[in-house]
């Protein structure tokens, strides 16, 4: 864990230094625009989960943006030294990977991207969450669809008006009522026994966790579908489960202060990716 007072080490194309010497353009595209893509990410005791398929989003957001990166091991490596550089090759750390093009115009990429590597040490995360369903609708068609991209003032927007409403995750529906995802997460849910989500052509974006789950409900022998839903499903659900590389498999204890849900199966959901996590990276 980093100690009190201990500077934030960050690389900034590989290269590292204090987190307050960072230096921005003031014509980078992803500060003035947003043209960038990132990932987040989750480390115990130094060790990055599921980082190639962290690495393979990235590197597919970038190239819908027409950003250059270096290779996913050189980014890894870099990602090794910034957890050791703050001390976090004990415990948990949330790993973020930033990138952006660094002096292009609106009319053409300059072919040159920056990438910046910050890495926190990180709390366990809750047991289980309160959902609020968001007044902000989900835009479903753009160019962004599917893109965990540094335009995320939407997102940032209705999860800081579910903390204000006093839960800790808002979920978006679009125009047409479908549940789309959480502001920061994937969103589950669980009727007689069968598990759905939101497919992605509802524009929900497709979390590294996410993609887990069918293959998760596959051994225990449950249910799993991909589908639209909507509010009155949520309304019906027996269970509703969160998942990020942050929140892992988390359940919903309520949704618009309703009443208690259930967790049963979201139980033996969790239970497994945590055996997942610890047998991969051999924790």
């Amino acid at each position: 864990m980093m100690h009190m007072n201990q500077v934030t080490v960050v690389a900034d194309d590989g290269q590292l230094m204090p987190a307050d010497e960072v230096r921005v353009s003031p014509f980078d595209l992803g500060l003035s625009v947003g043209l960038g893509v990132f990932e987040t990410m989750q480390s115990y005791d130094g060790r990055v989960f599921a980082m190639d398929a962290h690495m393979e989003r990235l590197a597919a957001g970038a190239k819908r943006l027409s950003l250059s990166l270096p290779s996913g091991a050189e980014i890894q490596h870099t990602i090794g030294e910034v957890l050791t550089a703050n001390n976090l090759l004990v415990g948990r750390g949330r790993v973020r990977v930033a990138v952006s093009d660094r002096g292009g115009t609106l009319t053409k990429t300059s072919g040159a991207s920056r990438v910046l590597v910050s890495a926190v040490a990180l709390d366990p995360p809750m047991p289980d969450a309160r959902v609020v369903t968001s007044p902000y609708e989900f835009a479903v068609h753009g160019g962004l669809v599917g893109v965990k991209s540094a335009s995320y003032a939407g997102h940032v927007l209705a999860f800081r008006d579910a903390i204000a409403r006093g839960a800790d995750e808002a979920l978006l529906f679009d125009a047409q009522g479908r549940l789309c995802e959480g502001a920061m997460s994937n969103v589950f849910l669980v009727v007689d026994g069968m598990v759905m989500t939101p497919a992605l052509d509802c524009g929900c974006l497709p979390g590294v966790t996410r993609s887990m789950i069918a293959g998760i409900c596959d051994g225990l022998a449950l249910g799993y579908k991909e589908c639209e839903l909507d509010r009155n499903l949520l309304k019906a659900a027996d269970e509703v489960f969160l998942t990020s590389s942050i929140r892992e498999v988390q359940m919903v204890r309520s949704v618009d202060d309703g009443a208690d849900l259930t967790s049963e199966v979201t139980g033996k959901i969790a239970a497994v990716y945590q055996e997942r996590v610890q047998r991969e990276l051999g924790l």
